[in-house]
Protein backbone atom coordinates (compact mmCIF):
# COMPACT_ATOMS: atom_id res chain seq x y z
CA UNK A 1 0.00 0.00 0.00
CA UNK A 2 1.75 3.33 -0.96
CA UNK A 3 -0.38 5.70 0.78
CA UNK A 4 -0.74 4.09 3.66
CA UNK A 5 -3.87 4.65 5.77
CA UNK A 6 -5.04 7.56 3.31
CA UNK A 7 -8.92 6.86 2.96
CA UNK A 8 -9.51 10.86 1.89
CA UNK A 9 -8.21 13.53 0.55
CA UNK A 10 -9.55 16.97 1.06
CA UNK A 11 -8.60 19.79 -1.49
CA UNK A 12 -9.26 23.83 -1.29
CA UNK A 13 -10.35 24.57 -4.91
CA UNK A 14 -10.21 28.43 -4.41
CA UNK A 15 -9.81 31.30 -1.64
CA UNK A 16 -12.96 32.85 -2.29
CA UNK A 17 -16.00 32.79 -0.38
CA UNK A 18 -19.45 34.87 -0.54
CA UNK A 19 -19.48 34.64 3.36
CA UNK A 20 -18.18 36.24 6.35
CA UNK A 21 -19.82 33.77 8.88
CA UNK A 22 -18.93 34.23 12.35
CA UNK A 23 -17.50 31.19 13.51
CA UNK A 24 -15.17 30.79 10.35
CA UNK A 25 -11.56 32.65 10.40
CA UNK A 26 -12.86 34.62 6.73
CA UNK A 27 -14.41 36.78 9.92
CA UNK A 28 -11.18 38.59 10.46
CA UNK A 29 -10.49 39.66 6.70
CA UNK A 30 -6.85 41.36 8.25
CA UNK A 31 -6.45 37.84 9.34
CA UNK A 32 -7.32 35.60 6.36
CA UNK A 33 -8.34 37.83 3.63
CA UNK A 34 -10.63 36.81 0.38
CA UNK A 35 -8.23 36.06 -2.29
CA UNK A 36 -8.83 35.35 -6.51
CA UNK A 37 -6.72 32.19 -6.12
CA UNK A 38 -8.02 28.80 -7.70
CA UNK A 39 -6.71 25.29 -8.17
CA UNK A 40 -5.33 24.93 -11.86
CA UNK A 41 -6.91 21.95 -13.52
CA UNK A 42 -3.36 21.38 -14.32
CA UNK A 43 -2.61 21.10 -10.79
CA UNK A 44 -5.99 19.09 -10.23
CA UNK A 45 -4.63 16.41 -13.42
CA UNK A 46 -0.99 16.61 -11.70
CA UNK A 47 -2.59 15.19 -8.41
CA UNK A 48 -4.80 12.80 -10.22
CA UNK A 49 -2.30 11.15 -11.94
CA UNK A 50 -0.45 10.76 -9.03
CA UNK A 51 -2.97 9.38 -6.69
CA UNK A 52 -3.74 6.58 -9.59
CA UNK A 53 0.12 5.98 -9.70
CA UNK A 54 -0.20 5.56 -6.44
CA UNK A 55 -3.68 2.70 -6.67
CA UNK A 56 -5.60 4.90 -4.73
CA UNK A 57 -9.28 4.25 -4.26
CA UNK A 58 -10.96 6.40 -1.17
CA UNK A 59 -12.85 10.03 -1.36
CA UNK A 60 -11.56 13.43 -2.85
CA UNK A 61 -13.25 16.05 -0.66
CA UNK A 62 -13.86 19.36 -2.47
CA UNK A 63 -14.09 21.33 0.23
CA UNK A 64 -10.74 23.46 1.62
CA UNK A 65 -11.01 27.10 2.90
CA UNK A 66 -13.55 28.95 0.67
CA UNK A 67 -17.03 28.10 -1.16
CA UNK A 68 -15.82 25.50 -4.09
CA UNK A 69 -19.23 26.92 -6.25
CA UNK A 70 -16.67 29.93 -6.97
CA UNK A 71 -14.56 27.67 -8.67
CA UNK A 72 -14.48 29.59 -12.04
CA UNK A 73 -14.03 25.59 -13.72
CA UNK A 74 -16.10 23.37 -11.16
CA UNK A 75 -17.27 21.38 -13.05
CA UNK A 76 -14.40 20.27 -15.14
CA UNK A 77 -12.75 20.15 -11.51
CA UNK A 78 -15.13 17.58 -10.08
CA UNK A 79 -14.72 16.22 -13.66
CA UNK A 80 -10.71 15.41 -13.02
CA UNK A 81 -11.73 13.74 -10.50
CA UNK A 82 -14.24 11.02 -11.38
CA UNK A 83 -12.47 7.79 -11.12
CA UNK A 84 -12.71 8.47 -7.34
CA UNK A 85 -16.00 9.09 -4.89
CA UNK A 86 -16.26 13.02 -4.85
CA UNK A 87 -17.58 15.15 -2.61
CA UNK A 88 -18.74 19.38 -2.40
CA UNK A 89 -19.25 20.64 1.06
CA UNK A 90 -21.23 23.77 -0.13
CA UNK A 91 -23.10 26.70 2.20
CA UNK A 92 -25.44 26.25 -1.00
CA UNK A 93 -25.94 29.99 -1.97
CA UNK A 94 -24.99 29.69 -5.62
CA UNK A 95 -27.26 26.57 -5.68
CA UNK A 96 -30.34 28.04 -4.44
CA UNK A 97 -29.41 31.31 -6.86
CA UNK A 98 -29.97 28.98 -9.67
CA UNK A 99 -26.43 29.61 -10.25
CA UNK A 100 -25.54 25.70 -10.54
CA UNK A 101 -26.58 23.05 -12.74
CA UNK A 102 -26.88 20.13 -10.86
CA UNK A 103 -27.30 18.00 -13.58
CA UNK A 104 -24.47 18.83 -15.39
CA UNK A 105 -22.63 18.74 -11.68
CA UNK A 106 -23.60 14.42 -11.76
CA UNK A 107 -22.50 14.24 -15.15
CA UNK A 108 -19.34 15.67 -14.22
CA UNK A 109 -18.80 13.00 -11.23
CA UNK A 110 -20.10 14.17 -8.45
CA UNK A 111 -21.20 11.23 -5.75
CA UNK A 112 -22.02 13.62 -2.88
CA UNK A 113 -23.38 17.09 -1.54
CA UNK A 114 -23.44 17.86 1.94
CA UNK A 115 -25.27 21.77 2.20
CA UNK A 116 -24.58 24.06 5.10
CA UNK A 117 -27.42 26.28 5.93
CA UNK A 118 -26.23 28.85 7.84
CA UNK A 119 -29.55 31.58 7.80
CA UNK A 120 -31.99 29.03 9.93
CA UNK A 121 -35.19 26.98 9.44
CA UNK A 122 -36.85 28.58 6.39
CA UNK A 123 -33.58 28.12 4.02
CA UNK A 124 -33.14 24.51 5.64
CA UNK A 125 -36.69 23.80 3.86
CA UNK A 126 -36.06 26.02 1.19
CA UNK A 127 -32.70 23.50 0.67
CA UNK A 128 -34.91 19.93 1.00
CA UNK A 129 -37.56 21.35 -1.38
CA UNK A 130 -34.47 22.12 -4.16
CA UNK A 131 -32.52 19.34 -3.72
CA UNK A 132 -35.69 16.59 -3.45
CA UNK A 133 -35.60 15.92 -6.91
CA UNK A 134 -31.65 14.62 -7.12
CA UNK A 135 -31.90 12.59 -3.89
CA UNK A 136 -32.04 9.33 -6.17
CA UNK A 137 -28.81 10.96 -8.33
CA UNK A 138 -26.51 11.55 -5.49
CA UNK A 139 -26.27 11.35 -1.69
CA UNK A 140 -26.94 14.63 -0.28
CA UNK A 141 -27.00 15.64 2.99
CA UNK A 142 -28.54 18.55 4.40
CA UNK A 143 -27.21 20.61 7.47
CA UNK A 144 -29.44 23.10 9.78
CA UNK A 145 -26.17 24.89 11.45
CA UNK A 146 -27.71 28.79 11.75
CA UNK A 147 -25.12 31.29 12.37
CA UNK A 148 -26.41 33.13 15.38
CA UNK A 149 -23.55 35.26 15.52
CA UNK A 150 -23.40 34.14 19.25
CA UNK A 151 -19.79 33.53 21.57
CA UNK A 152 -20.23 30.33 21.57
CA UNK A 153 -21.64 29.17 18.77
CA UNK A 154 -18.84 27.16 17.46
CA UNK A 155 -19.55 25.34 20.18
CA UNK A 156 -23.05 24.84 19.28
CA UNK A 157 -22.64 23.44 15.71
CA UNK A 158 -19.81 21.41 16.70
CA UNK A 159 -17.09 23.08 15.07
CA UNK A 160 -13.52 23.19 15.87
CA UNK A 161 -11.09 26.43 17.39
CA UNK A 162 -9.22 25.85 13.91
CA UNK A 163 -5.60 24.84 15.51
CA UNK A 164 -6.11 28.09 17.79
CA UNK A 165 -7.34 30.60 15.17
CA UNK A 166 -10.05 31.48 17.70
CA UNK A 167 -9.74 31.04 21.31
CA UNK A 168 -6.68 29.09 22.59
CA UNK A 169 -6.42 26.04 24.95
CA UNK A 170 -4.17 24.10 26.85
CA UNK A 171 -2.36 21.74 24.99
CA UNK A 172 -5.00 18.13 24.79
CA UNK A 173 -2.55 14.92 25.79
CA UNK A 174 -4.85 12.91 23.22
CA UNK A 175 -3.94 11.63 19.99
CA UNK A 176 -4.99 12.83 16.78
CA UNK A 177 -5.92 10.52 14.43
CA UNK A 178 -6.40 13.17 11.19
CA UNK A 179 -3.03 12.66 9.89
CA UNK A 180 -2.85 9.15 9.66
CA UNK A 181 -6.13 8.94 7.25
CA UNK A 182 -7.35 12.34 5.93
CA UNK A 183 -4.70 14.83 3.75
CA UNK A 184 -5.01 18.30 2.53
CA UNK A 185 -3.45 19.46 -0.85
CA UNK A 186 -4.11 23.39 -1.16
CA UNK A 187 -5.16 25.52 -4.52
CA UNK A 188 -1.77 25.59 -5.16
CA UNK A 189 -0.55 22.20 -4.92
CA UNK A 190 1.16 22.52 -1.60
CA UNK A 191 0.44 19.27 0.86
CA UNK A 192 -0.56 20.29 4.35
CA UNK A 193 -1.07 19.14 7.45
CA UNK A 194 -4.70 19.53 8.32
CA UNK A 195 -7.70 21.43 7.11
CA UNK A 196 -7.96 22.62 10.72
CA UNK A 197 -4.35 24.96 10.46
CA UNK A 198 -5.85 28.06 8.60
CA UNK A 199 -2.88 30.21 9.60
CA UNK A 200 -0.74 27.21 8.14
CA UNK A 201 1.33 27.36 11.47
CA UNK A 202 2.45 24.06 10.49
CA UNK A 203 4.76 24.87 7.58
CA UNK A 204 3.93 22.97 3.96
CA UNK A 205 5.38 19.51 2.73
CA UNK A 206 6.33 20.26 0.15
CA UNK A 207 4.32 20.37 -3.39
CA UNK A 208 2.90 18.13 -5.69
CA UNK A 209 4.49 19.80 -8.68
CA UNK A 210 8.15 19.34 -7.42
CA UNK A 211 7.62 15.71 -5.28
CA UNK A 212 5.30 13.14 -5.77
CA UNK A 213 2.34 12.82 -3.37
CA UNK A 214 3.02 9.31 -2.18
CA UNK A 215 6.52 10.65 -1.29
CA UNK A 216 5.39 13.77 0.94
CA UNK A 217 2.47 11.63 2.36
CA UNK A 218 5.30 9.00 4.00
CA UNK A 219 7.63 12.06 4.28
CA UNK A 220 9.97 11.92 7.44
CA UNK A 221 9.05 15.07 8.89
CA UNK A 222 4.72 14.06 8.11
CA UNK A 223 5.95 10.83 9.65
CA UNK A 224 7.80 12.55 12.58
CA UNK A 225 4.39 14.26 13.76
CA UNK A 226 2.25 11.31 13.24
CA UNK A 227 4.80 9.72 15.91
CA UNK A 228 4.04 12.65 18.14
CA UNK A 229 0.20 12.83 17.81
CA UNK A 230 -0.03 8.68 18.43
CA UNK A 231 1.37 9.48 21.75
CA UNK A 232 -0.47 11.75 22.04
CA UNK A 233 2.06 14.81 22.31
CA UNK A 234 0.19 17.73 20.51
CA UNK A 235 2.21 20.18 22.45
CA UNK A 236 5.10 19.87 20.39
CA UNK A 237 3.82 21.46 17.22
CA UNK A 238 2.33 24.83 16.66
CA UNK A 239 -0.60 23.84 15.07
CA UNK A 240 -1.93 20.98 17.14
CA UNK A 241 -0.88 22.59 20.63
CA UNK A 242 -3.39 25.13 20.88
CA UNK A 243 -6.17 22.74 18.75
CA UNK A 244 -9.82 21.79 20.11
CA UNK A 245 -10.45 19.07 17.94
CA UNK A 246 -11.40 15.68 19.60
CA UNK A 247 -9.21 13.89 16.78
CA UNK A 248 -10.02 10.68 17.42
CA UNK A 249 -13.68 10.06 16.47
CA UNK A 250 -12.68 8.31 13.41
CA UNK A 251 -9.21 6.77 12.52
CA UNK A 252 -8.51 3.95 15.09
CA UNK A 253 -8.12 1.22 12.30
CA UNK A 254 -5.78 3.65 10.10
CA UNK A 255 -3.64 4.96 13.45
CA UNK A 256 -3.32 0.94 13.63
CA UNK A 257 -1.68 0.67 10.92
CA UNK A 258 0.38 3.73 11.15
CA UNK A 259 1.56 2.83 14.97
CA UNK A 260 2.87 -0.83 12.85
CA UNK A 261 4.69 1.07 10.24
CA UNK A 262 6.30 3.56 12.49
CA UNK A 263 8.17 0.98 14.85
Amino acid sequence: MQLTGLNRLEINPTELCNRTCSFCPRSIPELYPNRNLHMSLDTANLLKDQLNDSNYKGWIGIIGRGEPFLHKNIYSLVSVFKDFKVEIISNGDRIREGKVNLDRLIQSGLDKLILDCYDGDEQYKETEILLKPYTSKLEVIIRNRPDTGEEDIRDKLGMSNRAGFFSKVEPISRPCFLPMYKGFVDWNGDVLLCCNDWLKLEKSYGNIHETHFKDLWKSSRYNNIRKDLLKGDRYKHKACAGCDTDGCKTGQKEADLWSNYLV
